[in-house]
């Protein structure tokens, strides 16, 4: 499941109708800022940076649903924190297209109010 609709419901019922689509558009936001961030990290080599990052997006995704992304950016952690060169760009791979996949999903979710 790429999102748990059950969470997004849970945080709408606790915060106002005013504050949800708020709070929305700043995880896409801080989202795509943290993905862009993962990207130039690995690129550099960075890998122990790159999983710093990834904890962070483990969090949030956790925070808004985002089930795969959570997963894989976990995955992503433990990879980078232990500075595992092998199989990083697999992982790498997966993450960034469900990091895509999820943010369309979230943008889709912003337009339709």
């Amino acid at each position: 499941m790429l999102l748990d609709p059950e969470v997004l419901e849970q945080l709408a019922r606790n915060t106002s109708s005013k504050a949800f689509p708020v709070m929305l558009e700043m995880f896409v936001s801080e989202l795509e800022q943290r993905v862009d961030t993962v990207e130039r990290l690995l690129k550099e080599g960075a890998l122990r940076a790159a999983g710093d990052e990834a904890h962070t997006i483990k969090a949030l995704a956790g925070t808004f649903g985002a089930l795969q992304l959570q997963a894989l950016a976990f995955e992503l952690e433990l990879a980078g924190r232990g500075n595992h060169c092998d199989g990083i760009d697999d992982i790498g791979g997966r993450f960034f297209e469900c990091a895509g996949r999820t943010l369309e999903c979230y943008r889709a979710r912003l337009d339709c109010g």
